[in-house]
């Protein structure tokens, strides 16, 4: 047993497994877990570790960061004709599970005729199974809409660049010039009123013409960009 296989083990034996001699090669799943690592995609994740039947064969429930994978390896290591089927989490629709002793996990896609049915889960194996796989495909979820909003961003700002001929408005719905102008009206107001001094009024409207200024450099870069 190589040193890849002795770490699955001990990941199920910390797990927990109701599944009886599933450490072994004749009546456990022993040969799935030796290539289990071959896979697995860069950057995929362990999550759970189930011994089950699938399509009537033992096998090994995998639950990843991305899918559920189903390897069968058959009796003594000989491969079968299921030797390995997955779902993607964004492929999932939903999942059931039913039984008591001895259970059926079912896991349903958006597409048609490829549905998991997934058996002979002993005991707590079941509900191992169900919080593993719930846990992981939320959190895939969580992390596919925030990258999915990373995106939305980046293509806005893309358009509002490609678009600058618009009138870049402030918050309020006035050009950013109109802003300025009343930026400083609203200073000359202040001053009449002496609610600020003559020298405070300088500090503040040469940083109104400096930010104006400034806008006007970004609007013609923008201009000359191809």
């Amino acid at each position: 047993m190589n040193e890849k296989t002795q770490k699955l083990v001990s990941f199920m034996k910390n797990q927990g497994v109701s599944y009886p001699l599933w450490n072994s090669y004749l009546f456990g799943v022993k040969f799935e877990l030796g290539v289990l690592p071959s896979k697995l995609e860069r950057g995929e994740r362990i999550r759970a570790l189930i011994p089950c039947k699938y399509k009537g064969h033992r096998s090994l429930a995998v639950v990843t960061s991305m899918r559920m994978l189903v390897l069968n390896q058959g009796m003594f290591g000989r491969f079968s004709n299921n030797q390995a089927d997955s779902i993607y989490f964004k492929q999932s629709s939903g999942s059931a599970s039913s039984g008591s002793l001895i259970s059926k996990y079912s896991i349903s896609t958006t597409g048609e005729g490829n549905d998991m049915d997934i058996t002979n889960l002993w005991f707590k194996d079941l509900d191992r199974l169900d919080l593993a796989y719930n846990n992981a495909r939320q959190s895939y979820e969580e992390h596919a809409n925030e990258a999915k909003r990373y995106q939305n961003k980046a293509e806005s700002q893309t358009y509002s660049q490609q678009n600058n001929s618009r009138p870049n408005l402030s918050p309020y719905g006035f050009t950013r010039n109109e802003s300025f102008i009343l930026d400083k009206q609203r200073l000359k107001d202040l001053l009449d009123k002496k609610i600020i001094t003559l020298a405070e009024f300088k500090i503040l409207n040469d940083d109104i013409d400096r930010k104006a200024a400034e806008y006007d450099e970004e609007l013609e870069l923008q201009t000359k960009r191809p």
